[in-house]
């Protein structure tokens, strides 16, 4: 064993090992660590385990840190640390919550730069205990261990294990082979790309089915269908190569970190597979089953009803354009059911499937047949929090086959159309036209009014126990009393009974505004349910008393972290990395953005998180630098960037979606509310903001004038437009182009329908003055006349605000961000080649490498060297000069030669200054249409050179090969059959006769 004494308060170290089966190569005890290099004496397997204890203090942890990372440069092996490192992550580990300190961030920080996987605490949430009345608990305790580390010892799971006499919990790492399930049946999407699919598939379903019809001889079909391709699939599966297996295998084994072995019944812990199975199948079977009670009977007199027209088209058959908008219109790649056929393989099969479905629609509306024989399911729990241990942690998931799941996409899509007239519109989510954040944003405003008013309020948040999962809602009563607490608990009875649903009181809470402690207690037991405090969660999101803090975005950027840990870009090629960046971006954070204004600080934080994804690598040595500035990267693609979404303008982007609704749906039930409660000021058509305007009013329109003065107006009768400051009449508004007279107007601030005077036929515009106009003002005015001749308002027809040149364009997100990153600093268009770029079939991380290659930001030695100036610099394929990016793509003699062969084959003068010229020609080329797919292969050619010329390069730098000249001419040829492989369909692209590929 290796010790290290205590020292003060703080407590020592000691690592133990059994000698029978390792062997010690080295120790080191440093000032907060106990490290061991270990290896195998069976398998010869060396590993580094890393015992912590951490310091209290900043100065401390970052020495820590420094210690581990200068250990792991050191003995070059997979990882294992674990310990009390006396911080924690997020401020979620903490029952106290609180808010993400700096040394909370460099944690994460140093957790990411090393490529570290943080294992979830699989059965408790916090392992350090203050051991007071009110306990102050915490999650001290961690064990990290790298990709390479899991790889040896796969199914790895942290476990808190009983405190003792300690105010710690013992955690114990558990390694636990995953148990192996029977292969199910999946309908793969690469298939499709398998020369002879097709016919397969066609000679399997025409093969006949006797005298079945509708569902049962699709049921059939598939079935048949299944077997064939079981058959087939084993003898496709044969010809996949082995470095393919073993990326799936690796994949596979990261999927693994997120299953649980563990689950909690009756505190119980069960660990054999048979035992969960058998208690998930109790838990539904009992959840499902059918509960006879008394409910009493509904009177319908004052429900809303449907139209005849509206009756009819719910009731209407079946037709093949409806159920193929229904087909296309859905998600094919969603997980299928038992059968394993989702809706991908209907969508590309309907021509052949086409006549067995349509047949089934009508069986189903003559009520010849029922669906039993494809209505099979089966449930998927998903984990709703880390560490979920009981089945009430999961979310049940229910896949359907894909037929029947089209059946009931008909279905609802036919309810989608009359969903609006039936439900009322305080409903604002899962309803078309409205959205789940106004319901939030009504709760909130109502919240902030009585807190900013003085009112008495208790908002009420009950839970709501469905069969199998619970869901919150919050409900407000103004002036309670306990009579009227025990009232509402009365109507809460009657909606039990009427709704099926169990409201749970014991988890509800009663949550009090400008009430006292004592009258709060009196009404929450009253209701039977304790007393909460605001700031709480609604929605999945912050309801507070007025204002957001920094310390409410926690989740978000815990989420985000967890999302983008360091380990997972060190598994990704750069393309990789960007796809998963802009799906994080795309949805994670997108209901917070919709709703606050992201604070400065949170804004900063993410783009970190974000920047340090992006440029992390696959070299587990050295940190990669920032070789793009992250203003350029956040440029559209057109402008010359990557395309990633900047956090601030995509929160201005989104947040200017209630500017919009506020002009263009002045009826919403939310625009009605906040018009009720902030006037609009005269001659705005934004809200008039004051002092006690709450959080989400100040947020949503404070500094959105500039995206009144973008919209358009199509002028009806004048009511809403602003004469003057609106752009109703031509590209500009008034005042820009006529100020002089905009200052001289009587009514500068007027609506168009002022100015506009009714006669019995038509009308006319008069416009006053305060003094007579100059001759140069009177010259503007008759211009000014001229233009209004040609614009007149229509009575009775309502003005209509546009987003763009024409009438028909509504606000969009993707075209609201483009305008205000437009508007943002460091918005200038760079260098693009964006067609040699983004318009070829090359794969992604080609792309990232051509753009760094067009922006001349390639780590060549010339740039190295800049901080390692003992290397060399020399070019290695032609040792003559200086390697840089000019040089290496373009002056370098070997990089010539290969353009002008290039070139040669393409009947083009190819070098890298007629890039331009040569995409010019490709492009004139696809417009072409007998020499379209000539085109799509000729703009393989650049990307192919530039990624083998850096190939070989790399190839010599750093395995030691030798260059011949051939070798690069091969990896190009190689590389362009590749990828025109996905354009032909063929591999069969011929580039040594001199003619075009």
């Amino acid at each position: 064993m290796v010790t290290k004494d205590a020292v003060g308060a703080a407590g020592g170290l000691l690592t133990g090992w059994d000698g029978n089966r390792w062997a010690v190569l080295d120790s080191r005890v440093g000032v907060f660590s106990v490290s061991v290099l270990l290896r195998c004496k069976s398998s010869n397997w060396t590993w580094i385990c890393s015992n912590v204890y951490g310091p209290a203090d900043g100065v401390g942890r970052d020495l820590l840190w420094l210690e581990l990372s200068e250990l792991k440069a050191a003995w070059q092996a997979p990882w294992c640390i674990l310990g009390d490192f006396n911080i924690t992550r997020f401020a979620t580990e903490r029952n106290r919550g609180g808010r993400v300190s700096a040394p909370m961030r460099n944690f994460s920080d140093w957790i990411s730069e090393e490529a570290l996987l943080d294992l979830p605490l699989v059965n408790q949430e916090f392992t350090w205990s203050n051991l007071r009345e009110v306990p102050a608990l915490a999650r001290l305790d961690r064990i990290f261990i790298c990709p390479e580390w899991e790889e040896h010892f796969p199914g790895c799971e942290m476990i808190g294990l009983p405190r003792t006499t300690s105010d710690h919990s013992p955690i114990m790492l558990v390694s636990k082979p995953p148990g192996r399930n029977k292969h199910i049946f999946r309908f793969e999407s690469w298939w499709l790309e398998c020369e002879g699919f097709e016919t397969l598939i066609r000679q399997s379903w025409n093969s006949g089915a006797g005298i079945l019809r509708g569902a049962r001889c699709i049921a059939f079909k598939l079935r048949r269908l299944k077997q064939c391709l079981k058959r087939w699939g084993r003898l496709e599966r044969l010809r996949r190569t082995e470095e393919k297996s073993k990326c799936e295998i690796r994949i596979a084994e990261i999927d693994r970190l997120e299953e649980s072995q563990h689950l909690r019944v009756d505190e119980i812990e069960l660990t054999e597979e048979k035992e969960i199975q058998d208690s998930l199948v109790h838990h539904f079977k009992s959840a499902f089953r059918k509960h006879k009670r008394w409910k009493p009977e509904w009177m319908d007199e004052d429900l809303k009803q449907l139209r005849d027209e509206d009756l009819a088209a719910l009731e209407g058959r079946f037709s093949e354009t409806e159920i193929k908008g229904a087909l296309f219109s859905a998600d094919g790649d969603k997980a299928p059911g038992p059968d394993g056929f989702g809706l991908r393989f209907f969508q590309t099969h309907w021509g052949i499937v086409k006549e067995d479905v349509l047949q089934m629609f009508d069986d189903l509306y003559e009520g010849r047949q029922k669906l039993g024989c494809i209505n099979a399911s089966m449930i998927v729990l998903l984990p709703k929090k880390e560490g979920a241990a009981t089945v009430g942690d999961y979310r049940p998931i229910c896949l359907l086959n894909g037929v029947y799941m089209l059946v009931a996409k008909v279905l609802a899509r036919r309810l989608k159309m009359v969903s609006k007239y039936l439900i009322e519109e305080h409903q604002t989510a899962f309803i078309p036209g409205r959205n789940l954040q106004e319901g939030f944003a009504i709760t909130q405003e109502v919240v902030s009014s009585c807190f900013l008013d003085g009112r008495k309020g208790v908002l009420l948040k009950l839970d709501f126990s469905k069969a199998y999962d619970h869901i919150d809602g919050i409900f407000s009563l103004s002036a309670p009393t306990v009579e009227s607490i025990k009232g509402f608990h009365f109507i809460l009875q009657c909606f039990e009974l009427l709704s099926g649903l169990h409201i749970n009181i014991a988890k509800s809470s009663l949550i009090p505004i400008n009430i006292e402690e004592e009258e709060a207690g009196m009404l929450a037991a009253a209701l039977g349910c304790p007393v909460q405090r605001l700031p709480t969660r609604h929605l999945g999101m912050p309801l507070v008393r007025n204002k957001v803090k920094s310390g409410d975005w926690n989740s978000l950027t815990e989420r985000m972290e967890r999302r983008l840990d360091g380990w997972k870009g060190r598994l990704l090629s750069s393309g990789g990395r960007l796809t998963l960046l802009q799906a994080v971006v795309s949805s994670m954070p997108i209901f917070f953005l919709s709703t606050f204004r992201m604070p400065v600080g949170v804004e900063q934080r993410l783009e970190s998180i974000r920047r340090r994804f992006l440029w992390s690598g696959a070299n587990k040595e050295v940190s990669k630098p920032h070789l793009v500035k992250w203003e350029f990267v956040c440029l559209p693609k057109t402008m010359g960037g990557l395309g990633v979404r900047k956090l601030k303008e995509m929160n201005l982007a989104l947040l200017s979606k209630w500017t919009w609704q506020w002009m263009a749906k002045p009826d919403s039930l939310w625009v009605r509310l906040f018009r009720e409660r902030y006037s609009l000021a005269a001659g705005s058509h934004l809200p008039w903001l004051f002092t006690k305007s709450s959080c989400l009013c100040k947020g949503w329109f404070t500094g959105m004038e500039q995206f009144v003065r973008a919209c358009v107006w199509d002028a009806g009768d004048g009511g809403d437009i602003l004469f003057w400051t609106d752009r109703w009449c031509g590209e500009e508004a008034f005042e820009s182009r006529f100020p002089q007279m905009f200052h001289i107007s009587s009514d500068p601030e007027g609506r168009a329908c002022r100015y506009w005077e009714r006669r019995a036929q038509s009308g006319a515009w008069r416009i006053q003055f305060v003094r007579q106009p100059t001759p140069s003002e009177a010259t503007q005015a008759s211009e000014l006349v001229r233009i209004l001749a040609g614009a007149p308002l229509a009575s009775g027809i309502p003005d209509k605000v546009c987003w763009g040149r024409t009438s028909r364009e509504g606000y969009t997100v993707r075209r609201g961000y483009l305008w205000w990153r437009r508007l943002a600093p460091h918005s200038q268009e760079m260098v693009t080649h964006r067609g040699i770029i983004w318009d070829s079939a090359v794969p992604l991380k080609v792309k990232f490498f051509v753009w760094l290659v067009c922006h001349g930001r390639i780590l060549t030695k010339a740039y190295v060297s800049k901080w390692c100036p003992n290397i060399s610099t020399v070019c290695v394929l032609c040792n003559a000069n200086t390697e840089t990016v000019d040089h290496l793509f373009r002056e370098c003699s070997m990089a010539r030669e290969l353009w002008e062969r290039l070139g040669s084959l393409c009947h083009i003068r190819l070098t890298w200054a007629s890039l331009d010229e040569f995409w010019s020609a490709s492009r004139r080329m696809a417009n072409q249409g007998d020499r379209r797919m000539e085109a799509k292969v000729r703009r393989l050619v650049v990307p192919a050179g530039l990624w083998a010329i850096w190939l070989t390069r790399n190839a010599v730098v750093f395995r030691g090969q030798r260059f011949y000249r051939e070798n690069l001419w091969e990896a190009t040829e190689g590389f362009i059959r590749d990828w025109g492989r996905y354009i032909v369909g063929t591999t069969c692209i011929e580039l040594h006769r001199g003619g075009a590929p």
